[in-house]
């Protein structure tokens, strides 16, 4: 290997065998490297991680998945763009129906607990898509701009989560809507792991190739949680402004949708203080500019509005 000249040979990790070429370039301050790898079959990358992905077990999977990036030394920074083509999963979904009726799943029920939680259409307290006002379009807003493009994962925003892990050794943010609901109704914990995001997309592209988008939009907006224990918008426009969903003013659409990243402390930071997360409804209202969710009148007039939240409990 000469200063400034081409690599290209395999790596070998567990079972799996890949081919990688790139270039090289030597500086008096360091080593650049630059790289792409072939693609590679998605069952043979998701069998490197054994009983870490239980989905997997019995699932039928097809595509490929693919990386180019970069590293430096000694300054230690890299990038990884990856890449996917023709993914599909069959069989890694649990043997529930998410089409209709009733369903049972873990929801949140305050102080870091899980409780068993009946949902779906007809049951007490759920929230029809079409009585849910503008607190969808102000999630998608805030989560997932490309929600009804994408085919249940956002290559863009996974390569922005990578990014920010070069920094961190948790793995943050990079999930569709689709991929959180994965996570809300079949995954425990809040592992930050690679194996973990791993899960959350083979559930995603099934989930994809089961339900329409506007399916995957009610469900997701019935089973978020929205503050400590405060699970679905039903809840959360109750709790905090003792309305229906469907009378949500803008700006209090996009304070729940604010509450997403961490609800168990930006919610009751909130109560506490009586004052929005600002910093975060701003670009949410602007979003919904953008989304034409609303227009830049409204949105405008809605900065400006005071939010009176109802006493926490």
């Amino acid at each position: 290997m000469e200063p400034g000249g081409t690599i290209s040979g395999e790596v070998q990790v567990g079972a799996l065998r890949a081919r990688i070429d790139g270039e090289v370039r030597v500086t008096p301050l360091g080593v650049h490297l630059r790289f792409d790898t072939e693609e590679l079959e998605l069952s043979d990358v998701v069998a490197l991680f054994g009983r870490q992905i239980p989905e997997a077990a019995g699932a039928e999977l097809g595509g490929t998945v693919g990386a180019a990036g970069s590293w430096a030394w000694p300054e230690g920074g890299w990038s990884l763009k990856p890449r996917a083509e023709g993914l599909r999963v069959e069989g890694a979904l649990p043997d529930v129906d998410l089409r209709g009726g009733r369903f049972t799943w873990l929801a949140p029920a305050g102080d870091g607990l899980r409780a068993p939680r009946i949902g779906g259409d007809g049951v007490p307290g759920w929230v029809p898509l079409g009585e849910a006002g503008l607190f969808p379009d102000a999630a998608i807003a805030a989560e997932d701009a490309g929600f009804y493009r994408h085919p249940g994962y956002d290559l863009a925003a996974i390569e922005a989560a990578l990014t920010r892990m070069a920094g961190d050794p948790g793995l943050r943010g990079g999930s569709t809507l689709t991929q959180q609901l994965a996570k809300n109704l079949f995954l425990d914990g809040a592992d930050r792991t690679l194996a973990r995001k791993l899960r959350e997309l083979l559930l995603a592209v099934e989930l994809e190739a089961t339900l329409p988008k506007r399916r995957t939009l009610e469900l997701y907006i019935n089973v978020v949680e929205l503050g400590d224990g405060i699970v679905g918008v039903g809840e959360a426009a109750d709790a905090y402004f003792l309305k229906k969903p469907a009378r949500l003013s803008p700006r209090e659409a996009a304070f729940l949708a604010a509450l997403l990243p961490a609800p168990r402390t930006l919610g009751p930071r909130a109560w506490r203080s009586g004052r929005a997360p600002d910093g975060r409804i701003d670009p949410i209202l602007q979003n919904m500019v953008h989304t034409r969710a609303l227009s830049p009148a409204v949105a405008a007039r809605a900065r400006l509005e005071p939010l009176r939240f109802v006493p926490p409990p």
